[in-house]
């Protein structure tokens, strides 16, 4: 599960390390974004380290997720055309590992449902549900395929924080840790992160806007962080 890193080195340290990896939806499914384009068999041949995983997640069909960072597949595949507009099918029948390295080019764009079955659960996954107009039912799909493999060792988080206080809503017995996503210093607003203190586990920011002021704020008003990079 390591070859998002390469991409994207660290997610998740308290300031905690982790990889950034992510999903959103397909026409039959949901597509994960974040680089997670080379997992498949290339994860099986270099294995699986413990440690944290970050997935970004966008979704119809969560069992039809895919993993994949960008809107579109030209970066990974060299073809045209918006994830979203490829069936699951589709997507992990293309070669988009040959842009990474040769030897990956038999790796396709895989599914959620694959992905998970290559992590161990001993492995914590930081699971961000990505940004989609209109879906309201991302965070209800993909607790239902969490809840039905019974991953316990799992971060939600989202730039779109609504999804989050869904998501807080779905999982009664708070089987799963949540976290709110943030680009830049909005987080400093104290009144706002007092509405989410009672259920949220951590604020998830960019690494350059880490600082001793930063993590002071953020642990005085009772919150863990996590740090990623782009």
């Amino acid at each position: 599960a390591a070859l998002q890193a390469v991409e994207r080195d660290a997610v998740g340290r308290r300031v905690e390390g982790g990889r950034h990896e992510g999903f959103h939806a397909v026409r039959d499914g949901v597509h994960a974004g974040g680089g997670g384009q080379q997992w498949g068999q290339a994860q099986r041949e270099l294995g699986v380290a413990d440690g944290g995983f970050w997935h970004e997640v966008p979704g119809v069909e969560a069992q039809l997720a895919v993993v994949i960072h960008d809107d579109d597949i030209t970066r990974v595949t060299g073809q045209q055309g918006d994830v979203t507009a490829f069936t699951a099918e589709a997507l992990s029948a293309m070669d988009a590992g040959s842009w990474f390295a040769p030897i990956f080019s038999h790796q396709g764009i895989p599914t959620l449902a694959e992905v998970l079955d290559l992590i161990p659960e001993s492995v914590l996954i930081n699971v961000e549900l990505k940004h989609m107009p209109g879906r309201f039912d991302l965070p209800g799909k993909v607790y239902q395929l969490l809840k039905a493999r019974g991953r316990s060792r799992i971060l939600i988080s989202s730039f779109n924080h609504l999804y989050i206080w869904q998501y807080h809503f779905l999982d009664r017995e708070r089987t799963h840790l949540l976290a709110l996503l943030f680009e830049t210093k909005r987080f400093q607003l104290p009144f706002y992160l007092s509405l989410y203190k009672s259920f949220v586990h951590s604020i998830n920011i960019a690494l350059d806007h880490v600082s001793g002021e930063s993590v002071a704020y953020i642990h005085r008003h009772g919150y863990q962080i996590y740090v990623y990079t782009v």
